[in-house]
């Protein structure tokens, strides 16, 4: 895959990583979301960002590709990422002092499939991939 920059490198990985990040928070802002946090981590994992609006408390996992013909990029959120991201969940949930009572919690996975970085790439949103004990809904 031909791709403006060599994003195959560690350094790139990241670079992707960080450019699939920026458009998802860009795309739940437009749906009306604020983002309270990115890169959130625990002694259990990350959860890439979370974003509220009114009653909705969103926890994001970003998958960024330039190679999506093997794998779709939410197949690699497999149990034990799932866990984790639940775990990471409850931490913020307590360290802020957000109850489940107060808000709806949901889990998304947002997959960004890079044609072209940076010019062309299309996002979709699987919303509410998961529930707090991870089994997939």
């Amino acid at each position: 895959m031909k791709c403006d920059k060599d994003i195959v490198t560690a350094s790139g990985k990241k670079e992707l990583g960080e450019f699939g990040e920026k458009v998802t928070g860009e795309y739940y802002e437009k749906e009306g979301f604020e983002i309270i946090a990115r890169n959130f981590r625990s002694n259990a994992g990350e959860i890439d960002i979370i974003a509220k609006k009114g009653d909705k408390l969103i926890f994001i996992e970003v998958k960024s590709r330039i190679n999506f013909e093997n794998i779709k990029p939410y197949e690699a959120v497999d149990k034990n990422k799932r866990l984790k991201i639940i775990s990471t969940a409850k931490y913020y949930l307590k360290k802020n002092s957000y109850t489940t009572s107060n808000f709806y919690i949901r889990f998304d996975i947002a997959n960004i499939f890079v044609k072209k970085y940076p010019s062309e790439y299309t996002i979709e949103i699987f919303k509410n991939v998961f529930d707090e004990k991870g089994k997939l809904i």
